[in-house]
């Protein structure tokens, strides 16, 4: 078989928060998620993402995934892929919130 023309490459910039603090100078601020995802745009086409606070924690409230997503998309068209990951005792529709922001796909994480 031949190897198809076109190639989904993936950037995953946000790791959990008791990983981050393993990482010196590790920045999961709006600012330094848009500078990841902007760094790794051509060749990676699709940025996979959570939804973070200011302070880099997990969050269900959309208002703070906003800011990334306008510092993403005022700097490049990568594809942006919400997770609907998170930690076990979310419920779906908290797992979703990613669902009501400005993305063009979610991943599928059932628990």
């Amino acid at each position: 078989p031949t190897m198809p023309d076109k190639l989904i490459l993936t950037v995953a910039p946000c790791i959990p928060p008791y990983a981050a603090s393993k990482v010196p100078g590790l920045d999961l601020s709006p600012e330094g998620i848009a500078d990841e995802v902007v760094r790794a745009w051509t060749p990676a086409n699709l940025a996979h993402l959570h939804v973070w606070d200011e302070q880099g924690q997990p969050t269900q409230d959309t208002a703070a995934f906003e800011p990334t997503l306008a510092l993403i998309r005022a700097r490049c068209d990568i594809i942006i892929e919400g997770s609907t990951g998170g930690v076990g005792a979310l419920t779906p529709a908290q797992r979703s919130v990613s669902l009501g922001c400005d993305i063009e796909l979610a991943s599928l994480n059932p628990g």
